[in-house]
């Protein structure tokens, strides 16, 4: 059986753990994916990818071309690869030793920011004497990005069938340390796929070591993707298995071990003094600068991205002029952006952080799925007003947070800090029924986003027709209507609301995901009022509150309630206000 992840991290001592890094652990930095090198290498080459391993595809680029094309070409992918995020807290604790398959410089760029020494073992040729002799040693087991043969040197990045062929010349002297290092000792694998045949390769091997170890080491394996059947197949073998990401390892690290002090070296950014919050927000500007634009998952029904707005993929909003008005203030602390789902809450949120950005704030977002830390947050804001400098906090669905939010306006209020602001989004009917410190009511605006106004259908309209990246996936019956025609259609057909004009115009069933998360995150009860009045109401049924109240038996009082909760989702309109008839109806018929 699985553990928990706080569980495992309680086992280890830093100072006796050996990190093993994938993959995984370098694509919130920016590094490319497996399968991100296998699609250029396929692109550059003009080689099919379908079905080919990157060692495989690898071997034949290099076959019809040559090393050094197939090298540049790999090159070009890490060019912009810049460490942030949980990567940045791992000079902060002494380990045994790290060891790692990936080719980037992520590790080495950690350790140079905080001014922490590493000594870097790419292939046998690196094994000499240490500079410094107690620095914390890095492994590159497959080679590192900025050596291979083709430059001369005696180092290969191991790549291509060839290169696996060629290990044992290469890296001998890299899995001899391993042995030795795993003597006694733990070993900690993070950033592979429970399915990636190289996870397999290294558990055998580091089982082999162990199995001959005259002191057993702990061998776990931390994964991101829950698979319980293929994780029950190393438990048998003795291995502890956690599932859980980058971020959540070092958060649970930090809470039970304290890390070592370091000397602060000046990086420009404020979070290197509270290493916690690197591993659970994100740097705008690195988002900016290390992602790419991903029309798919806009398609699919996702916010745009930071890399998506900056690429004009996106359309500007009436009120986000407002918006930076109100953060400008200095009586102002936080701007609420309130809409409901499909309304373009989360990308209008981040279309104003990139405008602060330009103007020199420091921008970060925090991770949804972490929980929020007001004293830190807290601290950042003293240390920016210390050094007359702004900076923007965006926290969507903020109602996951409200208690610690309540906690953060309060602190920031008493402190008298006006140098960090705050962007929250969240749904009205998630918002509204909680409870809110008065400091929101004193210290924050409320904005309410709602259906599209004239010149926003216009640049949605623009956009749509201007973009090479959108009009392939516009729908066909949409593409051959004339401008005006889109645009009554859009204001009449789809009466202007922002989630079924997209569907109206990329007629994408994925969109239906915006409403289905929504439609997930309410109570039980509201739920099945929601589902009752969508299912009559697209039955043909005039629905209206008495209706509702038999068929579900409702008691009267919590009508009032029940509204509240399903605000912008269920609308009540007068039928007879003499005679007390109420009509229930939902937002749109496309979403009912």
């Amino acid at each position: 059986m699985t553990i928990s992840l706080s569980d495992m991290v309680s086992r280890i001592d830093p100072s006796n753990t050996i990190l093993f890094f994938g993959a995984g652990s370098s694509i919130p930095s920016g590094a490319p994916s497996v399968q991100k090198i296998i699609e250029r290498i396929s692109k550059t080459f003009d080689i099919s990818s379908d079905g080919y391993t990157l060692s495989e595809i690898s071997a034949i680029a290099e076959e019809k071309s040559s090393r050094s094309d197939l090298i540049k070409t790999l090159r070009s992918l890490f060019n912009n690869v810049n460490v942030t995020g949980a990567l940045l807290s791992l000079p902060l604790y002494k380990w045994k030793n790290i060891y790692t398959t990936n080719y980037d410089q992520l590790i080495e760029q950690s350790f140079s920011r905080k001014n922490s020494h590493l000594s870097i073992f790419s292939s046998n040729f690196d094994f000499r004497e240490q500079k410094v002799p107690e620095a914390i040693k890095l492994y590159k087991l497959h080679g590192t990005i900025e050596k291979d043969i083709c430059d001369g040197v005696q180092s290969r990045i191991i790549i291509s069938e060839s290169d696996y062929d060629n290990t044992s010349e290469y890296r001998e002297a890299l899995f001899d340390a391993l042995k030795y290092d795993l003597n006694g000792a733990n070993l900690v694998i993070i950033g592979y796929s429970l399915a990636d045949q190289h996870i397999k390769d290294i558990v055998n091997r580091a089982v082999s070591i162990n199995n001959k170890s005259h002191i057993s080491a702990s061998i776990n394996l931390m994964l991101y993707t829950e698979d319980e059947n293929r994780a029950s197949l190393f438990e048998k073998r003795g291995i502890n298995v956690a599932f859980g990401g980058l971020d959540e390892f070092f958060v649970e690290l930090q809470k039970q071990n304290a890390p070592n002090s370091l000397v602060y070296t000046a990086t420009g950014d404020p979070l290197d003094n509270f290493p916690v919050l690197q591993a659970i927000s994100i740097d705008v500007n690195h988002e900016v600068t290390n992602s790419e634009k991903n029309v798919a998952a806009m398609f699919q029904g996702w916010p745009a991205t930071y890399a998506d707005i900056q690429a004009n993929l996106t359309f500007q909003r009436s009120i986000t002029k407002n918006i930076e008005s109100v953060l400008q203030d200095t009586s102002c602390l936080s701007a609420i952006v309130l809409g409901a789902s499909g309304t373009g809450k989360s990308t209008l949120a981040r279309q104003v952080m990139l405008r602060f950005l330009k103007n020199s704030y420091h921008c970060w977002e925090h991770k949804t799925n972490h929980t929020l830390l007001p004293d830190d947050w807290r601290g950042i804001a003293k240390l920016l007003q210390s050094k007359n400098e702004k900076g923007i906090l965006f926290i969507d669905d903020a109602h996951v947070h409200l208690f610690e939010l309540n906690n953060l306006f309060d602190l920031l209020v008493s402190d008298d800090l006006d140098s960090l602001k705050l962007i929250l989004t969240s749904a009205r009917n998630q918002w509204n029924p909680r409870v809110k410190t008065p400091n929101f009511f004193s210290k924050g605006q409320q904005f309410f986003l709602e259906k599209l106004e004239e010149t926003e259908i216009e640049g949605l309209l623009s956009l749509v027709e201007g973009s090479p990246d959108l009009q392939p996936l516009v729908e066909h019956s949409f593409s051959g209507f004339s401008r005006n025609e889109r645009k009554r259609r859009l204001t009449a057909k789809c009466e202007s609301d922002t989630f079924v004009c997209l569907k109206n115009i990329f007629a994408s069933e994925q969109f239906d995901d915006i409403v289905l998360r929504e439609y997930a995150e309410l109570e039980e009860s509201i739920r099945e009022i929601y589902r009752l009045v969508s299912a009559m109401e697209s039955a043909g049924v005039n629905v209206h509150r008495q209706l509702i109240i038999r068929l579900l038996g409702i008691p009267a009082e919590d009508i009032a309630s029940a509204l509240v909760k399903l605000v912008d989702i269920i609308h009540e309109y007068s039928i007879s206000d003499r005679e007390g008839i109420y009509g229930w109806k939902g937002r749109h018929p496309v979403i009912t």
